[in-house]
């Protein structure tokens, strides 16, 4: 009961931390792909004793999903264990700053906080900071726009071709705002 209390602490703590969107750019002050892979890569180096980086997929993109393993001393893989996946879904950037944030938490806790390292030392935690990288990349793009699919091609459209109708952005402003569609009576609506 103490460790799960330690944890949600930790978790409403690492709130705080979370960069907000700025009105200039809805990415500004979140991490993209290449940062938040040398952010756990970091994390496995500096708590090398401590923490893990396993490799879990390869996306569709070609990005990797990585988890972060934190635990303390022998036996670990026969431990209880809870795991915490971020950014299943890909616009929901917010959640892979609070899970990274989590987990740098839990490890420079450790030894320091006793409720931490009795957590560590007897359960891990395996957080997995970005789960959809290919549709986060969608907010660092030069042209943003909000999607929930990975990279693999599909026929959208059903006109036997795949992702040749990708997003334009019409007026220039950097956003995929609105779009038209056919209208069955023949005229294009918004």
């Amino acid at each position: 009961m103490k460790a799960q209390l330690a944890f949600s602490m930790i978790m409403m703590s690492s709130l705080a931390l979370v960069p907000h969107a700025k009105a200039q750019g809805f990415s500004d002050g979140y991490r993209n792909h290449r940062e938040m892979d040398r952010s756990i890569n970091a994390l496995g180096s500096d708590f090398a004793d401590l923490v893990k980086i396993e490799f879990v997929a390869e996306s569709p993109g070609g990005k990797t999903v990585q988890a972060i393993r934190i635990a303390a001393g022998e036996g670990i893989d026969e431990r209880p264990a809870l795991l915490l996946i971020a950014n299943a879904y890909g616009p929901h950037l917010v959640g892979s700053e609070v899970a990274l944030n989590v987990a740098t938490r839990l490890a420079s806790s450790y030894g320091e906080d006793s409720t931490v390292t009795a957590l560590l030392e007897s359960g891990a935690v395996y957080v997995i900071p970005r789960a959809n990288p290919d549709a986060a990349e969608g907010f660092f793009s030069s042209v943003l726009y909000e999607r929930t699919g990975n990279d693999g091609s599909e026929d959208d459209d059903h006109d036997w071709e795949a992702d040749e109708d990708g997003p334009e952005d019409l007026n220039g402003d950097g956003l995929i705002t609105m779009m038209r569609v056919l209208d069955p009576s023949g005229d294009w609506i918004v």
